[in-house]
């Protein structure tokens, strides 16, 4: 009778797998009088220098066990074998900071400069950001900060923030452009917390 070393289990001693748990009965290594511990599927041990130049296949085992893909022990391997692997092809990218201070990167960039906020198209309050360079305000989906409601012109106005300061020009809209309640006929310096009114909306201006 063999008992299981897994789960306890007796066993007769015709069996090679535990009736219980299905684990091997016998040691899944041998050990060489040298001292090697090896793979108990080997009927000499690979690593005696008497053996080492020896071809040795290793056939599968049963199931339940290890399955092992064939192996061949040599003395030498062949050229090929010897040849590094090759790797794929590693891209080292540049930390953000650096990848933006390309000349495109740059263009790509606006920096912020403040913002439109109005509480007239949701009642929680709406903010367009603004940044540096044009912004068209308007009813087109092309404009900058779309405002589509009636009395809106496609292109109603023209917001630019140059040196420091935002300018304000009307674009030739059907129903004009105020400024704290003033039709605004040319060009016009904002100054924090105006108000800009096109159609019924207002948008406060706050600078960055």
């Amino acid at each position: 009778m063999i008992t299981c070393q897994s789960c306890k289990t007796i066993n007769p001693d015709n069996l090679s797998f535990c009736k219980s748990c299905g684990k091997p009965l016998q040691p899944s290594y041998k050990t060489c009088p040298n001292g090697h511990n090896y793979d108990a599927s080997y009927e000499q041990c690979p690593h005696c220098p008497s053996n080492r130049g020896q071809s040795t296949v290793v056939a599968p085992q049963a199931a339940g066990t290890a399955t092992y893909d064939k192996t061949r022990v040599m003395d030498s391997a062949p050229a090929a074998a010897q040849q590094p692997a090759q790797r794929e092809k590693t891209v080292i990218m540049a930390p953000p900071g650096q990848a933006q201070s390309s000349p495109e990167a740059k263009a790509a960039v606006r920096k912020l400069t403040g913002w439109l906020v109005s509480f007239d198209i949701e009642p929680s309050g709406v903010d367009f950001r603004l940044y540096m360079g044009r912004h068209i305000i308007g009813r087109s989906s092309r404009c900058d900060i779309v405002l589509q409601v009636p009395g809106v012109s496609e292109e109603h106005a023209i917001l630019l923030y140059r040196d420091g300061k935002f300018i304000l020009q009307d674009n030739l809209s059907a129903n004009g452009t105020f400024v704290n309640d003033e039709l605004i006929e040319d060009k016009i310096t904002l100054k924090e917390n105006d108000i800009i009114t096109i159609a019924n909306i207002k948008l406060k201006i706050k600078m960055a």
